[in-house]
């Protein structure tokens, strides 16, 4: 196991699984550190909305998906610019949006010796596995960070950069930024106590031990 100290405002204790030869350096905002966890919402046919707070920006990014496996999605970013989103369905083999702000895909059933996968032309690559973090009591296990490559949208096309993302099939997209490597910022990180994309077979104990 290796620990890591970042300095925002105050020290915050990572832990970080397996002894990974590079550190993963998440720079975590005591804002979101604050920020109470709300629950991401889904009434009958309602769209389901996951929210990201921005830790540096202090702009929501809302992913919403759609009420019904046919109709449209979209990210919301800084609660007024509106990016229309398509979703994998239920029948698909992923779970994925994809948009012109952020595009994001994992297989439902992971290859173990897989390390990059391809959807809709994109091709994207499981960088480290099996990471743990700790933060401020809540805990975060056997995360995947994901990169989605600059050319899968317009963000990363317009930046040049890839983006990065932290997720589990337990707990779902726990954060996701853009950037040149996993050891810059990370800029959104969930706000409820599951983000987009928990399977739920995996959610009930997740939420039952507030993990």
């Amino acid at each position: 196991m290796e620990k890591a100290f970042w300095r925002f405002g105050r020290e915050i204790p990572i832990q970080l699984a397996r002894g990974h030869d590079r550190t993963i350096r998440f720079v975590v905002s005591a804002l979101i550190l604050c920020a109470a966890f709300t629950p991401s919402r889904s009434l009958g046919n309602s769209p389901r909305e996951h929210s990201y707070y921005g830790t540096f920006s202090g702009d929501v990014v809302l992913l919403r998906e759609p009420g019904n496996e046919t109709g449209p999605g979209e990210i919301i970013y800084a609660g007024h610019v509106f990016y229309p989103a398509r979703f994998c369905d239920s029948k698909s083999t992923f779970i994925c949006f994809f948009s012109d702000r952020f595009t994001f895909a994992v297989p439902k059933r992971m290859d173990p010796l897989a390390r990059s996968w391809t959807l809709n032309g994109a091709q994207f690559e499981l960088v480290k596995d099996h990471v743990s973090v700790e933060i401020v009591g809540r805990r975060f296990e056997n995360l995947m960070v994901i990169k989605t490559p600059a050319e899968a949208d317009g963000g990363g096309r317009a930046s040049g950069k890839p983006s990065f993302f932290l997720y589990s099939y337990a707990t779902g997209l726990v954060a996701f930024g853009r950037a040149q490597s996993p050891t810059q910022s990370i800029t959104f990180w969930m706000q409820g106590p599951l983000g987009f994309g928990a399977l739920l077979e995996n959610t009930i104990d997740v939420i039952r031990e507030g993990r």
